[in-house]
């Protein structure tokens, strides 16, 4: 298994579709690299989407008819009818193994958890809590030129070996 341990990041740029090539004999470091750029590139979207509270702009990050965008858009609609406003989310990512990579396809099996953001209600900011790490396979697509996740599967727990 190829494990890449990474430190919390606050999460970059959307990484363009062409940057994954197709599979080959290429370092696996490098296939890390690129895979990690396009997890971190598309956290960071959601993140964005999240502060603005902008459904459209969330579901446009997974394919149609994703289970995982009814489900992220429907958390994010329950958190803007309380007026909330989430911001700075911030999320760690412990290890991340490359399943499958292509250049129009990627499959990562991530172990990872929300580690920081704030909550905002108008009248101040509270900590967001940082949830339990979890070890997750996220598929992604690319669909008119940009990274989205196709499908989200959670085990529920660490790497082999691992503490829960």
């Amino acid at each position: 298994m190829r494990f890449l341990a990474a430190l919390p990041l606050v999460l970059t740029l959307l990484v363009p579709a062409p940057s994954v090539g197709a599979p080959g004999p290429g370092p696996p470091r490098h296939e890390l690299t690129v895979a990690l750029g396009v997890l971190h590139g598309w956290d960071d979207r959601r993140a964005r989407a999240w502060a603005a509270g902008d459904t459209v702009a969330l579901r446009s990050l997974y394919v149609a008819g994703s289970v995982a965008a009814r489900s992220d858009v429907r958390l994010l609609r329950a958190y803007t009818a309380r007026g909330l406003v989430v911001r700075r989310l911030v999320t760690q990512v412990f290890a991340v193994r490359v399943l499958e990579a292509g250049p129009a396809t990627l499959r990562l099996e991530v172990f990872d958890r929300v580690a920081g953001g704030v909550v905002d209600d108008g009248a101040g900011e509270a900590t967001l809590p940082s949830s339990r790490p979890v070890r997750r396979t996220v598929s992604f697509r690319v669909v008119q030129g940009s990274w989205r996740v196709a499908a989200v599967s959670d085990s529920g727990s660490g790497p082999r070996g691992g503490r829960r």
